[in-house]
């Protein structure tokens, strides 16, 4: 039988059902949240493999021209014997190709009046102009090639061994030109407005972006071969099928599975790490919202999360914002 003391609340009213309610609630409440604090848990488990994997090939990937090898600082300056690298202003270049322009169109008017009439464009803000990145140039030695890097305002730079590969000469010398009668990719160009139009969309023309690589085994100078045909470009390479490409330096290794995306026509390694992608992607995400939400449950953590966080939102809007007007301006759009 109920006491008097557990059947009334503390306002002297039966207390029915909030009490049996409020421990139901908690229970599930309790229950769910370990459901999230296992697989937070479990998910980073399984995926630590991936993370480690994305963390040092995202750093690979941001310096993979200065851990790939012994790099040497070049002075660009003259001493002794040494001649200067030469350098250039960005403003001065600037200045150069809009010359070059101003001519381009007086000769496009055929202006044989001595150049009188007023050139059309004119450089603005000469201070802004500017190189977005080095010049990188191979250079062959005895020793192997070389990877330059200068900058061409001060004319210092690195100078970097590249990795020899052997790759072995293919049976119709490097990179043949093969013009075929009709290219493989051009019955589709034609046939796709009319395909297209036949299902609703109002095409005009189709142009080519990227076409395919065609790969086949082809036998011939008493051996084996496995070519590459590029139909855009037309050029062949081949190489004995018996012999295995060379393969990449680890970092670079790394580096290219950092890069591998898409799911390719055939179920293979790629397909099975393209998977692998798309979880890593639910994973971050579903990291997010548990962390989310198990910080929430510290109520002594809430006020310096908020600060946090909303610290965090406005670091990335500015960096969002900044990344933006940068690949706008380098015309990645």
């Amino acid at each position: 039988m109920t006491s008097h003391h557990e059947a009334m609340n503390p306002a002297g009213r039966p207390s029915v059902a909030t009490a049996p309610t409020s421990s139901r609630w908690r229970v599930r409440y309790n229950k769910v949240m370990r459901v999230v604090r296992r697989t937070h848990l479990y998910a980073g488990l399984f995926l630590t493999p991936w993370v480690f994997l994305y963390g040092v090939s995202a750093f690979l990937l941001n310096h993979q021209d200065r851990v790939s090898g012994e790099v040497v600082g070049i002075s660009g300056a003259a001493s002794g014997e040494t001649p200067a690298i030469p350098t250039l202003k960005p403003a001065d270049a600037a200045a150069g190709v809009v010359e070059a322009l101003n001519r381009q169109q007086a000769e496009a008017r055929g202006d044989d009046a001595g150049g009188e009439a007023p050139a059309p464009f004119r450089l603005v803000e000469p201070e802004r102009a500017e190189f977005n990145r080095e010049l990188m140039a191979t250079v062959k030695a005895a020793d192997g090639s070389y990877l330059a890097r200068i900058d061409m305002e001060g004319g210092d730079g690195t100078l970097r061994l590249l990795p020899k590969r052997e790759v072995p000469p293919s049976p119709f010398g490097p990179r043949p030109s093969v013009k075929l009668p009709i290219a493989p990719f051009e019955p589709v160009l034609k046939a796709l407005p009319e395909a297209l139009k036949a299902r609703g969309v109002a095409a005009e023309a189709a142009s080519l972006r990227v076409a395919p690589d065609l790969k086949f085994l082809m036998e011939g100078e008493g051996g084996v071969w496995r070519v590459t045909y590029n139909a855009q470009t037309g050029f062949a390479t081949g190489r004995p099928a018996a012999s295995a490409s060379p393969a990449p330096a680890f970092y670079r290794y790394l580096i290219l599975l950092h890069v591998a995306h898409g799911f390719p026509s055939k179920v293979n390694a790629r397909w099975v790490w393209a998977v692998f992608v798309d979880l890593m992607f639910l994973a971050m995400a579903g990291w997010g919202a548990t962390g989310l939400l198990m910080w929430w449950q510290m109520k002594n953590l809430r006020r310096v999360g908020l600060v946090v966080l909303l610290l965090s939102g406005v670091v990335a809007a500015l960096l969002a914002l900044g990344m933006h007007d940068a690949f706008v301006a380098e015309g990645l759009s």
